[in-house]
């Protein structure tokens, strides 16, 4: 039987320009946060900057791109709240209605 990786890969750790997908090192680490235009295609990385795999499909907690969703139970609830109000609220006028 196949174990299963916890490590997640190195060419999913790389970042690259969201337009052509370019890799170079001029994108990778703390270089890539200074570089302002695609090497390769000269997309404008200050609007849309380069992110890898990982960051892109929130698989690392610590990317400033991943949040919880609101609704998870992980953030202050209070959206969770409001949606139950909501429900509660709607609930009770059907059944006033249907008497």
């Amino acid at each position: 039987m196949r174990g299963v990786r916890l490590a997640v890969p190195e060419r999913l750790q790389a970042r690259a320009c969201l337009r052509c997908g370019y890799r170079g090192p001029e994108l990778q680490g703390d270089q890539g946060e200074r570089t302002y235009t695609c090497p390769a295609c000269a997309e404008d990385l200050y609007t849309r900057p380069p992110r890898s795999y990982v960051e892109l499909e929130g698989l690392d907690e610590a990317s400033p791109w991943h949040a919880p969703w609101p609704l998870s139970g992980h953030g202050d609830g209070r959206l969770r709240e409001a949606f139950v109000r909501f429900w509660r609220t709607l609930t009770r006028a059907l059944i006033q209605a249907r008497r």
